[in-house]
């Protein structure tokens, strides 16, 4: 069974193209597809894997794929606006290097979130990607009752400690009385 910490989303199925179930896939990455084993659909909330059977590129980012056992108009329109999700293990091989720094919000959970001047906010609990602006859920130190949301911004982080599990960031004003 594929867990959700397994995979990431890499991009989302549009609309059915022709009658032979071949499929407009809008991707987020730059990716060669074909380096991908399969890709993994959400099926009535079950992660399932498909394999490509084949694929044509349709500029940088967009790319029509036919999976394997989707052989007609009807069934592929049952994946238009489903999410495409890609093993996690692959997408190292897989990206373009410009566009991977290598750690994803979900390889800093449980790590201490500190200001700029090393003062402990609190610890990451989750991760919130529902949306473009991926955030942060900080369980505050401070016992609130309402986690801390941080947008998780290259910009803002000043500093990963891998060995210590911190990340020091410098945000704006404001955001710890939220």
């Amino acid at each position: 069974m594929i867990r959700e910490s397994e995979i990431i989303s890499i991009g989302a199925f549009a609309k059915p193209h022709g009658i032979k179930g071949e499929l407009n896939a809008e991707l987020d990455y730059d990716v060669d597809i074909r380096e991908f084993k399969c890709l993994i659909i959400d099926i009535d909330g079950i992660y399932v894997p498909f394999f490509i059977d084949g694929y044509r590129t349709r500029g940088k980012h967009s790319v029509l794929i036919h999976l394997d056992g989707v052989n007609d108009e009807k069934e592929a329109k049952s994946f238009a606006g489903k999410e495409i999700y890609a093993l996690r293990s692959e997408m190292d091989t897989v990206i373009s290097e410009d566009e991977s720094d290598g750690l994803y919000a979900s390889d800093l959970l449980g790590f201490t979130l500190c200001s700029e001047n090393g003062e402990d906010i609190g610890v990451i609990d989750g991760y919130d990607d529902s949306t473009d602006n991926v955030l942060f859920i900080v369980k505050r130190n401070d016992d609130a009752t309402r986690p801390l949301y941080v947008p998780v911004v290259d910009e803002f982080i000043t500093n990963i400690d891998l060995e210590r599990k911190r990340i020091s960031m410098s945000l704006p004003d404001g955001i710890l009385e939220l």
